[in-house]
């Protein structure tokens, strides 16, 4: 067989071609690298999408191996390969539009691309990897893994956007170091058992996939890492290489039969907390960029949702049905998360590289200035706010259904609370994510200006980003008309999805015929154009709007136990005042606890210091004892093994 019938071959090859790309592109100047690497990457993400999904017939399992190193690719693979194609052709050609922006930091910096390029490459080879339980699979991931995860870093640290960037990326890399520790822990723990082993194996496993997908608690890292990353890059670790943990949890977890019950309950509840947990956050935050990271949270607690409610109907109840709509719901939605998060981190570097500012409350009325972003941001948060007919209702619709299904068929009342309580986290959760866009949405584009940005002046809305978002905007609407495309073999699922197809396309004709019938109105009786009620008031200023504070002020109030807030009040030192500031600051319990705990430890290695106090004396007193502890330990091992033979 030669190489070009050979998918494997093919994606590793276009991750090094990538990877060479983006270093190739950092020997040239700024006004063109961007373009450099736009091209190499979006062939190599356009090549690996289109392979994926329309270049491989008639063959469902593929193996490879190049000396120790053993490859395969199977359905899932080649889904996630073809989710993170995408993600890298649509960074390519946003990037594109970046270059030789003076206000984009990162395009001046020579590393960006290089970093980018390779940390595209790392996460094909993840996906190629086979986990067969044994060690060296352990190491050839693990390899792959730490490579993604350092040069996320990188990404994150090529930034001017916040200050302290180099502490939130050393923050981040040493929680993507705890995740791996975790991880390798997991996989020593099962190569002498493949996928039927240690509990604690698996426990660290979980640990390790869960800090990478920020599940509670270890999401405290996400907000500050998010926020300080470039837009650009910031799309593909929100929507793409998150997914990578997804794809582990499915290829080491879902093979496991043996405590396949103890942790799909377990995946329902951390599911459960996180998704609520993150959407709560993202209600609570004030700038863009943290109200997507807290998004992301919630998303994935909906994933892992479904992981646990197919792990629970496959391998504890055989209702395959509901496992292979809560399967495909997985999928469908990391496809999607992937896909609308993207397109929202790069609207708001948009409105940062036009602004200088991505707070709510400081932004306001760009609608009048950016009519092709406000139209793509808008059908970015409709998608993730999973309303009808946008991509993002057919990944809950199908969770939705699996529990349904499981609810159905599986006569047991513990089964039925369960279903019933995890639909109604689902709705909760959905009706607060719906307020959190619009409260994100109607802040930055709806109203009157807040404040005057200077730059807003020669603000000019580039083609290339326009053509980049509504490509997105696009495939989102593609999916969310027509997810029969989804559609495998003939069965249940299939079935659902033709009634979801067709249901779009009701929604879509029912809509224009009202926009026909409204226009056709408007035409006969003509329109008249007023200023908007005032409420009585004379002169609408923009301090009678609604903050980002005061709009979800009535719900944070009921959590002021959970998200306890910080009222920051300017003193009043004149009888007549002309300005005063009032903010809210949201504190964050589990990272304030995670921090104290980090200031005790330094505190701990304070006192210790006396021991680096230079003196070969010292050192080697230190290590005379140590020897002497050594040898002691050793005498009395040897003597309880010999009184126990």
């Amino acid at each position: 067989m030669s190489i070009w019938q050979q998918p494997i071959q093919q994606v590793l090859i276009l991750s090094l071609i990538l990877a060479a790309g983006g270093i190739i592109s950092a020997f040239f100047n700024s006004r063109v690298r961007g373009r450099i690497f736009a091209v190499i990457a979006g062939a190599v993400g356009a090549y690996s999408t289109l392979l994926m999904v329309l270049g491989i017939r008639g063959q469902e399992f593929f193996e490879y191996s190049l000396g120790s190193m053993n490859f395969s690719l199977d359905l899932v693979g080649r889904f996630f390969i073809a989710t993170v194609g995408l993600g890298i052709f649509f960074s390519a050609l946003y990037n594109a539009s970046l270059s030789g922006n003076s206000r984009a930091f990162e395009q001046k910096n020579r590393f960006y691309y290089g970093s980018l390029g390779i940390f595209g490459a790392s996460m094909l080879q993840v996906l190629l990897v086979k986990i067969d339980g044994t060690l060296n699979s352990a190491l050839l991931f693990m390899s792959a893994w730490e490579i993604m995860s350092l040069f996320s870093f990188l990404l994150i640290i090529c930034s001017d956007e916040v200050k302290g960037v180099s502490g939130k990326g050393l923050t981040y890399l040493l929680v993507m170091h705890i995740s791996a520790a975790f991880l390798m822990t997991g996989f020593i723990a099962i190569s002498g058992n493949p996928f039927g082993g240690d509990l604690y194996g698996f426990w660290a496993l979980l640990i390790g996939f869960g800090i990478k997908l920020g599940l509670f608690p270890s999401h405290f890292y996400m907000a500050d890492s998010y926020e300080t990353a470039p837009g650009a890059s910031a799309g593909l670790i929100s929507g793409v290489m998150i997914n990578m943990a997804i794809y582990g949890i499915l290829r080491t977890f879902l093979v496991c039969v043996k405590y396949a019950g103890i942790f799909g309950y377990i995946l329902l509840i951390i599911g459960i907390v996180s998704a609520l947990w993150g959407v709560l956050s993202a209600l609570a935050e004030n700038r863009a960029k943290r109200v997507l990271a807290g998004s992301s949270m919630e998303n994935m607690g909906l994933i892992i949702i479904g992981v646990g409610v197919f792990t629970i109907a496959e391998y504890v109840y055989n209702v395959h049905t509901a496992a292979l709509m809560a399967l495909a719901g997985v999928l469908i939605h990391s496809l999607n998360h992937s896909l609308f998060k993207a397109q929202l981190f790069y609207s708001v570097d948009l409105i940062r590289n036009h602004t200088g500012s991505t707070d709510l409350d400081k932004l306001g009325g760009l609608g009048k200035t950016f009519n092709n972003l406000k139209r793509s941001m808008l059908l970015g948060t409709l998608g993730i706010s999973s309303l009808p007919p946008l991509n993002g209702f057919i990944g809950k619709f199908l969770l939705y259904a699996s529990f349904f299904e499981l609810l159905f068929n599986v006569e047991s009342f513990k089964v039925a609370l369960i279903c019933v309580f995890c639909l109604v986290i689902l709705g909760t959760v959905g009706a607060l994510s719906l307020f959190v866009f619009v409260k994100l949405y109607s802040m930055i584009f709806l109203g009157a200006e807040r404040e005057k940005f200077p730059q807003m002046r020669k603000a000019v809305e580039n083609r290339l980003n326009s053509i980049t978002l509504s490509a997105m905007s696009l495939l989102s609407l593609t999916i969310g008309v027509a997810p029969i495309l989804f559609a495998y073999n003939r069965g249940k699922l299939t079935n659902v999805l033709y009634e979801l197809t067709l249901n779009a396309f009701l929604i879509i004709g029912f809509s224009l015929l009202v926009w026909g019938f409204r226009h056709l109105l408007v035409k006969l009786n003509g329109s008249r154009k007023s200023p908007t009620w005032g409420c009585g008031y004379s002169n609408i200023t923009s301090r009678m709007e609604y903050t980002a504070d005061s709009f979800s002020l009535p719900l944070m109030r009921l959590l002021d136990k959970i998200f306890p807030r910080k009222e920051n009040n300017e003193p009043v030192t004149e009888l007549y005042p002309a300005d005063i500031t009032r903010t809210y600051e949201v504190r964050n319990p589990i990272k304030e606890s995670i921090d104290f705990i980090c200031s005790k430890f330094n505190d701990l290695l304070g006192k210790l210091q006396f021991l680096q106090s230079g003196l070969m004396q010292n050192y080697l007193w230190i290590s005379i004892i140590f020897l002497v502890l050594a040898i002691l330990y050793a005498i009395f091992s040897s003597s309880t093994a010999g009184g126990v033979k």
